[in-house]
């Protein structure tokens, strides 16, 4: 395995990892009937954006590593 294969493994399982994460945070937090329903309407949509964020960036990562780019994090 080659280190661009293994810099996109990372990249992917790190960021399905994390998405995984938060999309089960929105749906307690929608399903959580205890709560008032404007604070579970907040907390839900703030997890679900940060799903949308992390797709993003796990697909722009993903292009920046097929296209040979190097990252600043490299250099630690």
């Amino acid at each position: 395995m080659d280190t661009k294969s293994k810099k996109l493994a990372a990249a992917l399982l790190t960021g399905i990892f994390c998405i995984i994460v938060f999309a089960g945070l929105a749906l307690f937090f929608f399903m959580f009937e205890e709560m008032p329903v404007f604070i579970r309407l907040v907390y839900g949509c703030a997890f679900s954006g940060l799903c949308f964020g992390m797709s993003c960036v796990v697909t722009q990562r993903v292009q920046e590593i097929r296209k040979g780019e190097e990252d600043d994090l490299d250099n630690y």
